[in-house]
């Protein structure tokens, strides 16, 4: 009985907590922040230099990024709010679509500034993130923005290496890529947990995932994911819902006099589903802190070759 009641107390004080939460969300929507969310705090003091940082803190002018189509319902899944169905034949023109919108968005965004609908949100780590409301969903996209002190090339490799996508995504449980249609694009099953006020939520996403290199010389390319129905990923257990992602990915630009940085872009479109739009939104902000996570990955990657070379050097 006591545990019981222990467990009951905890519930109430998890409720008690995701109030809290809706009322902030529904006080800041539509707020820009001045700074930071400070929630981050993993005290790493990667100091990699004054290569890494934020980009056009408080403006979006000249950036590139994408957004596609708003949020989706709700529910886990295999309908047609699941996305399109996936074949051999239609695959490779379903990731070359989710890309050429993201270099459309790009393009609209350089051209209108402001007025293509992003907004300055907040900078955290050196990472300038903002906002885009969507007219068909009360679900918003995330963008973030941050240069990483490492060739194009090198930062296109890692993220392309769908492996390496659990040292920059926090919540990843299990990633496998299920088919590969050609080189540049695959059918990729995700697998995300993650424990807040004693519950466990669990998340799967079917993907398409498309890569391209725009410019040969300076390795300017994309990154993108949408979701798909296929035959080959099976549906979800019943503990588990099935996300929707919207077109989101990176894009990836050489920065600095010589090129040898990137700027990265890192667009968020996904509604995980079973939970109030107003907290997807308060929670989806910090997305784009992956780009951070990614730089830290690299740096730490850079820095055991780097050992590892001096202790094999006579």
């Amino acid at each position: 009985l006591a545990d019981a009641m222990k467990q009951i107390k905890g519930l109430q004080a998890c409720v008690a907590k995701t109030e809290e939460l809706l009322s902030k969300a529904g006080e800041a929507g539509g707020a820009a922040a001045g700074g930071g969310d400070g929630g981050e705090g993993d005290g790493d003091g990667e100091g990699d230099g004054s290569a890494n940082g934020s980009v056009d803190g408080g403006s979006v002018e000249n950036l590139t990024g994408g957004s596609g189509g708003g949020g989706g319902g709700g529910g886990g899944g295999g309908g047609a709010d699941d996305g399109p169905v996936i074949t051999a034949e239609n695959a490779h023109e379903l990731g070359g679509a989710c890309i050429d919108e993201l270099v459309q968005e790009m393009r609209q965004v350089v051209e209108l500034g402001p007025e293509s609908g992003w907004r300055f949100e907040s900078i955290n780590k050196e990472i300038s993130i903002f906002r885009k409301s969507q007219k068909d969903s009360p679900i918003h996209s995330f963008m973030g923005r941050g240069v990483i002190s490492f060739p194009p090339r090198e930062v296109y490799e890692a993220i392309n290496e769908q492996e390496n996508r659990k040292h920059f995504d926090r919540m990843l449980k299990d990633i496998r890529v299920v088919k590969e249609f050609d080189p540049n694009t695959r059918l990729v099953h995700m697998e995300h947990e993650t424990t807040q006020c004693m519950l466990r939520h669990s998340r799967d996403f079917c993907l398409v995932v498309a890569s391209r290199v725009l410019d040969d010389t300076t390795y300017r390319s994309v990154i993108a994911s949408i979701s798909v129905r296929s035959d080959l990923v099976a549906p979800p257990p019943a503990s588990t819902l099935r996300g929707r992602v919207f077109n989101s990915g990176w894009m990836l630009e050489p920065h600095g006099p010589s090129g040898c940085n990137t700027l990265v872009t890192y667009i968020a479109q996904v509604n995980p589903r079973g939970l109030p739009s107003r907290l997807v939104n308060l929670v989806s902000v910090k997305q784009p802190m992956c780009i951070h996570y990614l730089r830290k990955y690299l740096n730490q990657k850079h820095h055991e070759a780097k050992t590892q070379s001096t202790a094999q050097s006579p």
